[in-house]
C-alpha cells in the first residue's frame, strides 16, 4: 500500500451575503477549538476594504493551526508534524462544521467550500524521479530539476458540480530531504446558498480528499 503522509490543509469557507465584523467571532472560535488560537497577528474592524482582505488572523503558540477571517471568506490553515494527521484532520473539520451550524449559517449564506490537502511519500527523490518514472511523463532528462503534474477530474454529486485537482510534484521537507509531493484541492462551483445537506457531504461524507482513498487511488494505477 502506498504510504503516504499528510503535510497540511486548508479549509475555506466562502460566504454569500458577508460578515460585516469578524472580529465579534474571535470568542467564540477560540471556545469551539479548545482555546488553540492563542496568538493575535491582526484583529482590525475597518469599513471600505476589500471583501476578501482578512481583518482576523490568529494561530496557535507552535504555528500548527492558524485562520484569517475576511467578510466574505474564512481560511484555516493546519500544519501536521506527526504521523496520524487524518484523524487530526477529521477532528478540525468536525468543529468547523460546528462553527458554519451555530454561526455563520444564521447570519450568512455559505456559497462555497474547498478543502486543500497536501501529502507526501516518505522517500528520498532527490534526483525528481519519482512521479516520472511511475508514470512515464515525457519530455523529462536526466537533468529536470522540476517537476509539476495538474489534472482536474470535476465532477457532480449532491446536486453540485466540484472540481477535483490533483498535482504531483516535489518538495523538500523541513531541514530535510526532497520527496514526491501529492496536493489534492476539492472545491464547490460557486451557488447563492449551500443547503446544510451539501455542507455535510463536503465536510462529512465526501473522501476523495483523504488520505485512505488517496493511498488507494495511488494503488489502483489513479482509478
Amino acid at each position: 500500500m502506498t504510504n503516504f503522509k499528510i503535510l497540511n490543509t486548508q479549509i475555506s469557507i466562502f460566504f454569500s451575503d458577508g460578515i460585516m465584523n469578524p472580529s465579534k467571532y474571535i470568542k467564540v472560535l477560540n471556545n469551539i477549538f479548545n482555546n488553540v488560537f492563542t496568538n493575535e497577528i491582526l484583529s482590525l474592524n475597518i469599513p471600505g476594504v476589500p471583501d476578501d482582505m482578512p481583518l482576523v488572523r490568529y494561530s496557535s503558540k507552535s504555528d500548527d493551526y492558524s485562520y484569517d477571517f475576511a467578510r466574505k471568506r474564512l481560511n484555516f490553515y493546519l500544519s501536521f508534524k506527526s504521523f496520524g494527521g487524518e484523524k487530526e484532520l477529521d477532528e478540525y473539520l468536525t468543529k468547523i462544521k460546528l462553527f458554519i451550524d451555530n454561526n455563520l449559517s444564521v447570519v450568512t449564506g455559505i456559497s462555497r467550500i474547498g478543502i486543500a490537502c497536501v501529502y507526501y511519500l516518505d522517500e528520498k527523490d532527490e534526483d525528481i524521479s519519482y512521479w516520472s518514472k511511475k508514470y512515464k511523463f515525457p519530455f523529462v532528462t536526466k537533468n529536470v530539476s522540476e517537476i509539476s503534474y495538474t489534472i482536474n477530474n470535476p465532477f457532480e454529486e449532491e446536486g453540485l458540480n466540484f472540481n477535483n485537482i490533483i498535482t504531483l510534484t516535489n518538495g523538500r521537507l523541513k531541514n530535510s530531504k526532497v520527496v514526491p509531493v501529492v496536493s489534492v484541492d476539492i472545491n464547490n462551483t460557486e451557488v447563492p446558498n449551500l443547503s446544510n445537506e451539501q455542507i455535510d457531504y463536503i465536510m462529512n461524507i465526501m473522501d476523495c480528499y483523504k488520505l485512505e482513498r488517496l493511498c488507494e487511488m495511488f494503488d489502483n494505477n489513479g482509478k
